[in-house]
């Protein structure tokens, strides 16, 4: 199987999340197993989500996507890895593009309606199990010790 998908979530983001992929890409290049598989696996899961999310909109649009939709995507897509974003602000933003996705779910021709609101559907459940991948609600500790909360 391919595994749970966000799983590790908790430990992607932030400084923690860097060092983490720093040293999985470090053992790799030396051809060892990644010593932070799961870090690795939530990482790329967010950078596929990201092309996942956009491919599914443009679809959802014929591919006539409104500039502002696809760069709020972009913007509001987490980026696992970078010590610019911590798993607090990673989870504002899937929630803000969770909120923005349900507030597109009303145009006027019921055909493309349908179309979009699965698309933007399974989009949003998408988000959710990004959300999920993150361990606890609003507080915990790192495997290393570093306690966190989402305030």
């Amino acid at each position: 199987t391919f595994g749970d998908r966000f799983e590790g979530a908790d430990s992607s983001f932030g400084v923690e999340g860097a060092l983490r992929r720093g040293i999985n890409f470090a053992a790799d290049t030396l051809g060892r197993d990644q010593v932070y598989p799961d870090v690795a696996s939530a990482q790329s899961d967010f950078a596929v989500m990201r092309e996942d999310l956009t491919n599914k909109i443009a679809s959802a649009y014929d591919g006539r996507v409104p500039a502002f939709l696809l760069e709020g995507i972009q913007k509001l897509t987490p980026q696992a890895g970078s010590v610019f974003e911590g798993p607090g602000q990673a989870q504002s933003k899937l929630r803000a593009l969770g909120r923005s996705l349900q507030r597109r779910l009303s145009p006027a021709d019921s055909e493309a309606l349908a179309k979009r609101q699965q698309v933007l559907e399974t989009s949003i459940d998408q988000i959710a199990d990004a959300l999920d991948g993150f361990k606890s609600g609003g507080s915990g500790q790192t495997k290393s010790g570093i306690k966190w909360s989402v305030e």
